[in-house]
């Protein structure tokens, strides 16, 4: 039964698999969670919230670039329409 998987954690899969994963294999947040070191037991790798924060800032680039694609395609058809 240790392989089977909990209902609290299977809806947190559902809603931030990234915490769930965390809570799966043992780290805890410690603080308020940004940034902070994760534990499992000794300090988590230091480089590991930087790499975290590099990867939420591609995120958010990638994002805007989307948004913006979208935008200047709708303009582009707009402008191509009244033309």
């Amino acid at each position: 039964m240790k392989d089977r998987i909990s209902a609290s954690l299977l809806a947190q899969y559902v809603y931030c698999p990234r915490a769930a994963w965390y809570r799966a294999h043992g780290f805890t947040p410690q603080g308020n969670g940004g940034g902070k070191a994760l534990q499992k037991g000794q300090r988590a790798h230091r480089w590991f919230g930087f790499l975290e924060k590099l990867k939420g800032f591609w995120s958010s680039v990638w994002r805007a670039a989307f948004f913006l694609i979208a935008v200047g395609g709708v303009l582009l058809c707009l402008y191509l329409m009244l033309k």
